[in-house]
């Protein structure tokens, strides 16, 4: 089976073109792709020239002109779907690729990707999407547990769904997607504090916090390298992608007010130093932090008051 072979290397593939399995791919269609369905060829062959960053937009061009040709074939739309997903993070365009495919092929996995692709935009637009999954074909999809329980604690259920959603996602955390997909233990103990079990609520927002802290991490040392480079607006584009982390961290305000330091921005600076003052743990420690600020940027120190001294300065 040529197109289940190639499907296969896709996959292990994946979107990042250093793991591509493009020249084998290729290979193989060249020498046994002959039998295949033209459009399924063609799609294939397109979807592997995505993984070469020089081929990516002659094959996002292949690919919109079968759309045209074939406007009945979900193909080509569903794998610009997921190329705006994978690669461009643009929700919306995928989600109405998916869609759009899914009106052509009446695929279960069709409605669902449209489902997931759309989460992060509008919640309950794709919990209607993956509604129609039937009910046959929902194992196939271990994280509707995520998006059914999280339905299910937004319009208020009973204590006995709640329940049943909160261990079926259990189930799904024990699985490798379920520990892998962020947002996973924040659920968990908002479904415990609403089920009353204040313990495990706060073990969950505990391990929840520390996953949201390893994944800012890569994001506050490279905001940092910026700055002592002087690259102040890679260093906002990191700290924006950070703050969406851990909003409150104490480096995030640190950092945010070398920024404001760095582009002479008085305003900045003040946020910056409220929010440090606001979360920190301490009043000696947002002291003392302001204060490193300030030798560093050649200020004198002040005991009193110093976050509306520097923002003045």
């Amino acid at each position: 089976d040529v197109a289940r072979v190639a499907r296969s290397l896709l996959e292990a593939g994946g979107p990042d073109a250093r793991n591509s399995f493009a020249p084998k791919l290729e290979r193989l269609l060249r020498v046994h792709g002959a039998g295949l369905d033209a459009v399924v060829r063609q799609t294939l062959v397109a979807e592997t020239r995505l993984q070469d960053s020089a081929r990516a937009e002659a094959a996002r061009s292949e690919l919109a002109a079968l759309v045209a040709r074939y406007p009945d074939r979900p193909e080509p739309r569903r794998v610009l779907a997921y190329d705006a997903a994978t690669r461009k993070q643009d929700w919306a365009r995928a989600a109405a690729g998916f869609a759009e495919a899914f009106e052509r092929s009446g695929d279960a996995q069709d409605a669902y990707d449209a489902g997931r692709a759309l989460h992060p935009l509008d919640p309950s637009g794709a919990w209607r999407w993956l509604a129609r999954i039937p009910a046959a074909e929902r194992s196939r999809f271990p994280r509707l547990a995520f998006y059914e329980a999280e339905r299910a604690l937004a319009e208020n259920r009973a204590e006995s769904e709640l329940r049943r959603r909160y261990d079926a996602l259990l189930d799904f955390r024990a699985r490798e997607e379920g520990r892998r997909l962020p947002g996973v233990e924040a659920l968990l103990a908002r479904l415990a504090a609403a089920l009353g079990d204040a313990q495990d609520a706060l073990a969950f927002a505990d391990a929840d916090r520390r996953e949201r802290e390893r994944r800012a991490e890569p994001q506050l040392r490279r905001a940092q390298a910026a700055l002592k480079d002087a690259r102040p607006d890679t260093a906002a584009e990191a700290l924006a992608e950070a703050e969406r982390l851990v909003p409150g961290h104490p480096r995030l305000a640190e950092l945010r007010a070398r920024l404001a330091l760095a582009r002479r921005d008085p305003d900045g600076l003040a946020e910056a130093l409220a929010e440090l003052h606001r979360f920190a743990p301490s009043l000696a420690e947002a002291v003392g932090t302001e204060n490193r600020l300030r030798a560093d940027a050649g200020l004198s120190l002040l005991p009193d008051r110093p976050a509306e001294s520097l923002a003045r300065r």
